[in-house]
């Protein structure tokens, strides 16, 4: 897995899915990683069904909203990078970048 990608252009290029996620149900957890089932909230780019499994880092939280770069393998929404592929709703990252994934799609 790439550690991180020099801009937002690389990391959507990377990510077949981009969305926006709600942690509904913890299934795994380890140091470095939690598994969760989820809800789509917002399909920003590729295909989803409204249930999905995703993996995060292991500093997410349950019942939260992510913004998520990604890719599914073996039914699995897997993060693109193992840094920036996921960002907390209502922070500052956040908002920047998902009003710069809006501005490139009008």
């Amino acid at each position: 897995m790439i550690t991180k990608t020099d801009n937002l252009t690389q990391l959507s290029e990377l990510s077949t899915h981009i969305a926006i996620i709600e942690t509904t149900e913890l299934i795994i957890e380890n140091p470095n990683l939690k598994a969760y089932n989820a809800k789509l909230i917002e399909g920003l780019k590729g295909n989803f069904t409204s249930d999905l499994r995703v993996h995060l880092p292991s500093n997410t939280e349950m019942y939260e909203h992510y913004l998520v770069f990604g890719r599914f393998e073996d039914h699995i929404f897997k993060i693109a990078t193992r840094e920036d592929s996921v960002y907390q709703i209502n922070t500052k990252e956040f908002s920047q970048v998902y009003n710069a994934l809006k501005h490139t799609d009008e």
